[in-house]
């Protein structure tokens, strides 16, 4: 007896050969920008230091052609290059030194102000509703204003309940008693 078995082709529930290649190469990609998204969160971008002080606890540090000396609680993120001095004051006061070197430029970024330097001492303090800087000697630039030694300026943060405009800028003579 004879069975005769009749043999159908093979069903091919995959992909075919185009839609396959695709495919890979949508996942390729994917998994690139996921890369790509967890090196920026978890990588520094500035390859900034991050220096802390501790309640009581003051620090000085050098930078080329500058000193910064932070006060109690206090935290930065400094790059130093050869060209910029960027400094990124996330809490408290600090204390900056520089000298005036036009191939050198310093930034101190507080908040949502900015502070270029000159060459002067000064110093930034940073509050929760306010930035406020006070020059000792030398210039500052305060967001695209100048700040020249013995004056203080005041910056009130965009999101602070006691100010009507967005922002605001006061100025004062400066008190003495500056860290450092």
């Amino acid at each position: 007896m004879e069975t005769s078995v009749e043999t159908k082709p093979a069903d091919r529930h995959y992909l075919t050969r185009g839609t396959r290649t695709l495919s890979v190469r949508a996942g390729c990609m994917l998994i690139a920008a996921i890369a790509l998204v967890i090196s920026a969160v978890l990588v520094d971008p500035m390859h900034a230091r991050y220096y802390e002080t501790a309640a009581g606890q003051h620090r000085t540090i050098n930078c080329s052609n500058s000193s910064i000396t932070l006060d109690t609680q206090t935290k930065i993120a400094i790059q130093c290059t050869r060209s910029v001095l960027r400094v990124h004051l996330l809490r408290g006061e600090a204390l900056l030194r520089t000298t005036e070197d036009s191939s050198k430029s310093a930034v101190v970024l507080a908040g949502d102000t900015q502070v270029y330097d000159f060459g002067s001492v000064f110093s930034v303090r940073r509050s929760a509703d306010r930035t406020t800087v006070t020059v000792v000697e030398g210039l500052v630039e305060l967001d695209e204003m100048p700040v020249r030694g013995g004056e203080r300026a005041t910056v009130m943060n965009a999101d602070s309940e006691q100010v009507l405009v967005s922002r605001r800028i006061v100025y004062s003579a400066a008190a003495t008693g500056v860290i450092g």
